[in-house]
């Protein structure tokens, strides 16, 4: 199976994974969603969903520990685009040493997030499963949007990020603004 993954590269997986090691909690939790646990071989310092991942082999956080990586000889990574480009080295001294790497998208708002389980699902061989937790999520957002309709008077929200001393809040073109947008709900910080 040959894919492009999110930074346009094509990379070819031979057979389905036996051991994955996923370099971001997004794609973590879209592996195990999968029913991949078994498969999860390693995972970030920061993945902590479900906790089945928090008794994985831990690889690193902000920076990845390429040989704990090659020593767990992984059929697929899952990296990620959110910094792909700022660890070009790390990932390319993983497919010198004969390792499938494959870049996710990063997803901004929720057809983005479609997009990831999509990839994850093809990448893994488990296109099945993957349309199937598609196909609920977007059951689920319309049946929200149904109940969302029927509010008349929208609440002014503000979503805190962190907290103090450095508060973070998303704005336009996020996440959470969708989300909020969804269930007819006004975004303060826009």
């Amino acid at each position: 199976l040959t894919l492009t993954d999110a930074t346009k590269t094509k990379v070819t997986i031979e057979k389905k994974p036996e051991k994955i090691v996923s370099l971001i909690p997004s794609n973590t939790e879209i592996v195990f969603a999968l029913g991949l646990d078994k498969e999860v071989v390693g995972v970030t310092d920061f993945d902590n969903y479900p906790e089945a991942a928090t008794k994985k082999e831990k690889i690193g956080g902000q920076e990845i520990n390429v040989e704990k990586i090659i020593s767990l000889k992984p059929d697929l990574v899952l990296a990620h685009a959110s910094w792909a480009s700022n660890a070009k080295a790390g990932l390319q001294q993983l497919k010198d040493a004969g390792i499938v790497v494959f870049v996710v998208n990063d997803a901004q708002n929720f057809d983005q997030v479609f997009d990831s389980i999509d990839m994850i699902g093809k990448a893994t061989g488990e296109t099945v499963k993957a349309n199937e937790i598609i196909s609920g999520m977007k059951e689920k957002l319309e049946g929200i949007k149904a109940k969302a309709s029927a509010i008349k008077e929208k609440k002014k929200v503000l979503v805190e990020v962190s907290p103090a001393p450095e508060i973070y809040t998303p704005g336009k073109n996020t996440f959470m603004d969708q989300m909020l947008r969804l269930i007819n709900a006004e975004n303060i910080a826009n």
